[in-house]
Order: structure tokens, then sequence, then C-alpha cells
């Protein structure tokens, strides 16, 4: 979390990270993004989701 002021406004941001895992059986991206958001927003429903990163990793 950190905060940052412009023109007298101060904005608090937050970064949350969310990490889904599959064992190898194909992945809902759909489903699992609107999940992702619906997790982060639900901590606090005055937070928006501003920006989603996407990261593949195979073992």
């Amino acid at each position: 979390q950190y905060k940052t002021e412009r023109d007298g406004i101060v904005e608090t941001r937050v970064e949350q990270k969310i990490t889904i895992q599959s064992d190898g059986d194909p992945i809902d991206h759909d489903r699992a993004l609107a999940e992702a958001i619906q997790e982060a927003t639900a901590m606090n429903p005055d937070m928006t989701v501003e920006k989603i990163e996407i990261q593949q990793q195979t073992q």
C-alpha cells in the first residue's frame, strides 16, 4: 500500500496478487478472471481494479 498526493488530493493504492494454479487441467480463463476481480473487490467494495497482469508458468 502506498499513498501519493497530486494537486492536494491524497490517493491510496493497494497492490494485491491472486494466484490461480492448475494441475494440468484446462483453466476457464474467463471464470478465473471474474473470480479474481470479485475476490479483490470483495475485500473493499470502494476499491476498483485498474490493472490485471497474467503470467503463465509451466513446470
